[in-house]
């Protein structure tokens, strides 16, 4: 039976290398990322569309002045453009809190209830805050096409069809089960393992040099892969992460939420990061010099010293690959978790004032 599956897997990898299922599966990607494309763009578009007409209509919102438009907020909590009303009570709770001790509205919470108010225009499957720019949905359907393409002509169709496929499966299992959360989450780690892939090749393309201890680097990065060290350890945060932006609990404030996935997350990809680079850093080393493989590398014209450095580096490499990764995860998830709906409009205050703003420190005078 292993032997047939085994024929069957290599019948279809050559299969799956000819011109003409390259050329189908071109195809094939470039028809699914404008199947995709087509309903982010209008969304996307039609948004910016209503969103300036929102910021417009609260251009001049100020409660002291007796605005309408902030009149109609306190009052109803809506906001009308043209013939069409915005908001709510189940979007604008308390509206006194958008405005502050002198009654006018600030830009930045113009800016931030403009986005609230088109919460729910948005399908559930659109993750809200890709399709709050055009220009973002653009650049990510042409990076996941570029990838898509190259991944298809150096020859790995195979492996993504059947790895695509695993996830797509569970994926389409998760959305039939009505738990749309297990559907983001799979597909979520997923493109987090391959960005994690293509991190990790970046790492080894730029120790390509094959002298001296950069060569000893390069070799060190490609037993960390081939050994499937680094993917073993990329994988749990590539799955942690994306659940722990995923996880909020109905009802729970940002204010909560976004510093617990940062507390959380922060853990899990540098507990991960620093095991890799201890545990492989070390049984690298030590595996080699058991089994006397690291003879044929110092009969060569490099140091001991030399040798130390290149593995060094070469793990340092990896175990930075992770650092990026759970670092660019973790603001995808901030950034997700921000654009969701605040509990109320004190919440969205203290998410937009204490959370995430920057500070700069100075010394008095």
């Amino acid at each position: 039976m292993t032997a047939l599956v085994a024929r069957l897997h290599r019948w279809l990898g050559e299969r799956m290398e000819t011109r003409a299922a390259r050329i189908l599966a071109t195809l094939a990607i470039l028809s699914a990322l404008g199947l995709v494309a087509w309903p982010l763009l209008n969304t996307a578009f039609s948004l910016q569309a209503q969103r300036a007409g929102i910021l417009k209509s609260l251009e001049k919102c100020s409660a002291k002045d007796r605005d309408p438009a902030a009149m109609q907020l306190m009052q109803r909590g809506t906001v009308t453009v043209g013939d069409r009303e915005y908001g709510g009570a189940r979007v604008v709770g308390r509206a006194v809190d958008l405005f502050d001790d002198a009654g006018v509205m600030p830009a930045d919470v113009k800016q931030e209830l403009s986005w609230r108010l088109l919460g729910d225009q948005v399908p559930l499957w659109m993750p809200y805050v890709l399709v709050r720019s055009p220009a973002l949905v653009i650049a990510l359907m042409l990076v996941t096409g570029i990838g898509a393409l190259a991944v298809v002509w150096i020859g790995l169709l195979l492996p993504a069809l059947e790895v695509g496929g695993a996830v797509g499966a569970g994926a389409a299992f998760c959305w039939w089960m009505d738990w749309p959360i297990g559907t983001q989450w799979l597909i979520s780690s997923a493109l987090s393992l391959l960005l994690f892939a293509f991190l990790w090749n970046g790492a080894r393309a730029l120790l390509g040099f094959r002298s001296g201890s950069i060569a000893v680097a390069s070799n060190t990065a490609l037993e960390g892969v081939r050994t499937l060290a680094l993917p073993g350890f990329a994988l749990p945060i590539a799955m942690i992460v994306p659940f722990l932006a995923l996880s909020r609990e109905r009802g729970e404030a940002l204010l909560q939420a976004i510093p617990g996935f940062l507390d959380w997350g922060h853990t899990a990809s540098y507990t991960m990061a620093a095991l890799f680079v201890i545990v492989f850093g070390c049984a690298s080393t030590a595996f080699e010099i058991r089994d006397r493989q690291v003879w044929s590398v110092v009969t060569k014209p490099i140091s001991h010293g030399g040798w130390l450095l290149g593995k060094w580096i070469g793990t340092l490499a990896l175990g930075l690959s992770l650092v990026v990764g759970g670092g660019l995860l973790l603001a995808a998830g901030t950034s997700y978790l921000a654009s969701q709906k605040p509990t109320d409009e004190r919440d969205a205050r203290d998410v937009r004032d204490t959370v995430l703003v920057g500070r700069v420190g100075f010394r008095p005078e």
